[in-house]
């Protein structure tokens, strides 16, 4: 639902280390294995978020509720970015919205 709504996910790997307990210097490096139940808990957080936004803007009093709201990205930048992909990569990216740049993105991963 909320990719229909224009949302994008970016799923990086996540870097997991190990520390010496002496020096606290990283002994060991690799990357944290994200699991499904990892990707339900963001989803379920993602949505109780939402839906404490939505109280707030229909019960508080007016003015008193503190929403944020992420500016879309900078079109320039934006252009940037697909043509460095198209040039580097070889990838088409459609950014015309962040719904259809999730959609390239999945599209890309699947390749």
């Amino acid at each position: 639902l909320r990719f229909d709504n224009g949302a994008l996910a970016l799923h990086g790997m996540k870097l997991a280390f190990r520390l010496n307990e002496t020096t606290g210097i990283p002994d060991l490096c690799g990357t944290y294995p994200i699991r499904d139940s990892n990707r339900l808990v963001e989803e379920y957080m993602l949505l109780a978020n939402y839906w404490v936004a939505q109280r707030l803007i229909t019960h508080a009093p007016k003015g008193m509720a503190l929403l944020r709201h992420h500016a879309p990205p900078v079109e320039r930048g934006m252009d940037v970015i697909v043509n460095a992909v198209r040039e580097s990569l070889g990838y088409e990216l459609n950014a015309s919205s962040s719904k259809m740049l999730h959609r390239s993105l999945v599209e890309i991963g699947k390749q």
